[in-house]
């Protein structure tokens, strides 16, 4: 009689320590992210019709602390374009604490390579690499980065105007 509720009693063990890992590595975070870069001919600062997607570019993700903004946590995370415009980053850890950003390094196209200066236009998509966000999956998407033209195309004020968006190109 004795040896089924050892048994048991073992079972039971073991779920609660393997559980017991489980929830310590998915504290700990790992995460996937995903984005595009493109090419802005109109030097709008959106992907618009005229935009193509990037093969090629490279981009890097860095994260640092809240409080000392100059203080990076993580850098050096440097991922190249396919012949979708699309980069894949794999992170492990945990980064709750930090602003983490995917910024924009080099474009393959020297006609298509200039990086916004702009206050309200930043280089850079921010993406939360937190384990405890409340989000069901560990994919993360970045906003789309665009490397601008060093001359708008003379369609774009046309397909600015046709979107209600006058250019100061």
């Amino acid at each position: 009689m004795t040896k089924p509720y050892q048994t048991l009693i073992l079972f039971v063990i073991s779920v609660f320590f393997l559980s017991l890992v489980y929830t310590a590595q998915s504290e700990q975070g790992h995460f996937e992210i995903r984005g595009q870069v493109y090419c802005d001919p109109c030097r709008a600062h959106f992907v618009t019709k005229l935009s193509t997607f990037l093969k090629g570019a490279t981009v890097r993700l860095e994260c640092r602390n809240r409080e000392q903004d100059t203080n990076l946590t993580l850098k050096g995370e440097e991922a190249t374009t396919d012949n979708t415009g699309t980069y894949h980053i794999s992170v492990d850890g945990d980064y709750e604490d930090d602003i983490c950003e995917v910024k924009l390094v080099k474009s393959p196209d020297p006609d298509c390579s200039e990086i916004s200066v702009e206050k309200y236009f930043k280089d850079a998509a921010r993406i939360s690499l937190a384990a405890n966000s409340g989000m069901a999956t560990d994919a993360r998407m970045a906003n789309p980065l665009g490397f601008l033209k060093k001359v708008a195309n003379p369609e774009c004020e046309k397909l600015l105007a046709d979107m209600g968006i006058h250019s100061n190109n």
